[in-house]
């Protein structure tokens, strides 16, 4: 995969986009059939968030094949990332986020916003930055390479990057009152909390909730999905204060990415079967 980024990296920005639905196209194919795992936990995820709808099998392959598509496509537009002109990225982009951030700043206190995999969240930061807020994105350790070409790649676009145990670099950018993203729909570290998720169950992680309870930081929900009227939409709901139930927290927060999720059920890119049996 590594390899996969970096020669696209090199090569789709010299491709016309007139072409790049048609290269998607080809990447969705080579992902569904090498990929058979990965396939079959996307159908797994899938009869998750439609166990409550009447879906006939032919539906759920198609969604299956649309998610591949829709992946391969954000997948493209993220190795154009450090190509996009000012103007590229007014051209692709519905901006439903602006407002609420910015009440979220207002506060002067930082802002989280939590995300998760749906639609293309590396391009979300830049679309942010690119607007003139302060990006910080946080990521999980990662083997070497990967972690440099994403850092890389960010800080060209003005986004710094910290590791998810760096937290005293976490609460300096909170005081200094950037947003920090955390994408917070997978336990990456194992210290998260079993939830009830559509008709299963699934780990997710507290830190985004603990750190917006110690540091009294506005909480925003935002997320960046392929969309009809324009490429992409920014969307950001307005900013919460969360209380001290942390039971209670983490139901808002799930609750909310279900929602995204229904409304979106062929971009969550989760590729990996996390479901707990």
């Amino acid at each position: 995969m590594y390899y996969l980024m970096r020669f696209a990296e090199t090569v789709v920005p010299l491709i016309p986009s007139s072409f790049h639905d048609a290269i998607a196209q080809v990447l969705a194919i080579l992902f569904y059939y090498l990929r058979i795992r990965q396939r079959m936990a996307v159908e797994k995820n899938l009869r998750h968030i439609l166990h409550d709808r009447p879906v006939k099998e032919w539906m759920i392959k198609r969604l299956i094949w649309r998610t591949y598509r829709k992946f391969a496509l954000c997948f493209l537009d993220t190795t154009r990332i450090p190509f996009f002109q000012n103007k590229d990225l007014d051209r692709i982009f519905e901006d439903q986020a602006t407002e609420n951030l910015q009440r979220a700043l207002s506060y002067q206190r930082g802002a989280i916003l939590i995300s998760l995999h749906l639609g293309n969240w590396d391009l979300a930061g830049v679309l942010l930055g690119h607007l003139g807020f302060p990006i910080v994105a946080v990521t999980e350790r990662l083997e070497e390479r990967y972690l440099n070409f994403f850092k890389k790649r960010r800080e060209r676009t003005g986004i710094e990057t910290i590791l998810t145990n760096e937290t005293m670099k976490l609460i300096r950018a909170l005081k200094k009152n950037k947003v920090v993203v955390l994408v917070a729909d997978r336990d990456i570290t194992g210290k998260g909390k079993v939830v009830s998720f559509f008709n299963g169950k699934r780990k997710i992680p507290l830190g985004p909730i603990k750190l917006a309870r110690r540091f009294k930081v506005p909480v925003v929900f935002g997320y960046l999905p392929l969309h009809d009227t324009a490429r992409y939409l920014g969307r950001i709901e307005p900013p919460v204060f969360l209380g001290e139930d942390l039971t209670e927290n983490l139901k808002m927060m799930v609750g909310w990415f279900e929602r995204v999720i229904r409304r979106y059920p062929d971009q969550w890119f989760v590729f990996e079967d996390e479901w707990i049996e």
